[in-house]
């Protein structure tokens, strides 16, 4: 059982409905229930108004100017100094990266219908040098057809050795039988010289024989003579089949040869896009099949790389031979390069229509070129480019930014800082580019200026 006390404790003091207090016992008087809730309370006021005072004080001192006496700004005005700088006048123009020296590897065209497969074939943006293997196709169908024109063509100079032998015997056999005829010939007329000591028949006999083996080595000796040339045609023969199957081997070993295509010039190489059925086009790779006569790869000499534009024809005045350029290209915002007009042309090219063609709205453009003078190994063909040709530079001129000149009634005017404050002043200006302005008068070197309209001038 619990004591009284603890019965107290738990009740928080206060005697419960129908008790009576305990005899001899002093009665506690209970503290009031929201005393405790109270201090956390107040614990938490100081704490959230220290944090208040806190901020304030970091805020003033935020504010505070970096130097005394200074009045406090909340917003800076940009501003920048005026000093003597080279003026530049430019015209952008907008081209593409091309190669003046090219040359585009195309599928082989053979004389027996092989597909082309494309078994090797060199990386897009890989640098080649002149003679290195760029692609090769299958040609085992094709090394097939050069052993069987192989075997023929000697076939067919066996086939001459064969026929000269048999010719040179057939030869050899009618001259002897010329030589035999001769012989008798000779023989003959000798015995004729005892004709006159022998009788009338057999002198007869003998002037006979003499006639006969006469007409005999005659009648070889012709018959020599036309079988040379008959011996002169057949050897033709077996020389022209010879020379066919030569020539049939040697076209069918080109065609071998035509299956490995090499870098006819050092360069990068650049894929093209080409056919690949379906109504799609996408550069070739190992695998696919390529019809005979795409081209599907080209060798660029970078060293030919410039910019292809083309200037407006109102603008094409200003454009000269030999004038700088700085070249900027999309693919690469960082990078700037150095180049020089090479080439400007004599006629207008294609125009770009506005409005009805009926109407003769043409804007004519006159190609222009810009040769690279510093080398980067990032620029390749077709990248877009933008071009600024330096029309004009003229040296030490007070130029001001165009964004600092304001203007009231049409009279230009820019603010100048004063010591603490902003002054208006008017200018007189001169020729202006897309960024600055030449000062006439107005301005002395070292003039700061405000870039925009101060907030208190």
């Amino acid at each position: 059982m619990s004591s009284p006390a603890e019965a107290e404790r738990r009740t928080g003091g206060a005697q419960q409905p129908n008790s009576l207090p305990a005899p001899n016992r002093p009665q506690l008087v209970p503290e009031p229930p929201d005393t405790q809730p109270k201090r956390g309370a107040g614990w938490l006021w100081l704490l959230l108004l220290g944090m208040l005072i806190g901020a304030g004080v970091f805020t003033w001192l935020d504010i505070l100017p970096n130097e005394p006496g200074s009045a406090p700004s909340a917003v800076a005005t940009p501003t920048v100094v005026v000093e003597p700088q080279p003026f530049i006048r430019s015209l952008r123009l907008t081209g593409t990266v091309a190669a003046r020296e090219s040359v585009a590897i195309r599928a082989p065209r053979l004389r027996m219908r092989s597909q082309l497969t494309l078994t090797e074939l060199a990386e897009a943006g890989s640098f080649v040098k002149a003679g290195d293997v760029v692609a090769r196709f299958e040609s085992r169908e094709l090394e097939d057809r050069v052993d069987d024109m192989t075997s023929n063509r000697v076939q067919r100079e066996a086939q001459l050795e064969r026929e000269r032998a048999k010719v040179l015997v057939e030869q050899e056999a009618i001259r002897q039988q010329r030589d035999r005829a001769k012989a008798e010939y000779d023989k003959a007329v000798f015995d004729l010289r005892k004709a006159e000591v022998l009788s009338q028949i057999q002198a007869e006999i003998l002037r006979n024989t003499a006639e006969q083996a006469k007409a005999e080595w005659q009648q070889l000796e012709r018959e020599l003579e036309l079988q040379q040339d008959v011996f002169k045609r057949r050897m033709r023969i077996e020389e022209i089949d010879v020379q066919d199957a030569q020539l049939r081997y040697e076209r069918y070993a080109r065609d071998l040869e035509r299956m490995v295509l090499r870098a006819p010039v050092s360069g990068l190489v650049v894929l093209e896009p080409m056919y690949k059925g379906g109504g799609q086009f996408q550069q070739a790779s190992l695998g696919d099949q390529v019809y005979p006569g795409t081209t599907f790869l080209q060798v660029v000499d970078l060293s030919s790389l410039h910019v292809a534009a083309s200037v407006n024809q109102v603008d094409a005045g200003a454009v000269r031979v030999g004038q700088p350029a700085t070249v900027h290209f999309d693919a690469y915002p960082g990078i700037e390069v150095q180049g020089r007009v090479s080439s400007v042309g004599a006629i207008a090219g294609s125009a770009e229509g506005f409005g009805s063609r009926n109407a003769g709205l043409y804007v004519k453009t006159i190609p222009v070129e810009v040769a690279f003078q510093t080398k980067d190994p990032r620029i390749i063909p077709d990248l877009s480019a933008a071009v600024d040709i330096q029309l004009e530079k003229r040296d030490d001129q007070l130029l001001a930014p165009l964004s600092a000149i304001q203007r009231s009634a049409a009279e230009p005017f820019v603010f100048v800082r004063e010591g603490k404050s902003w002054a208006q002043r008017p200018v007189e200006l001169g020729e202006t580019n897309e960024v600055d302005a030449v000062v006439v008068s107005g301005l002395e070197p070292g003039d700061e200026v405000a870039l925009e309209k101060p907030a208190q001038p």
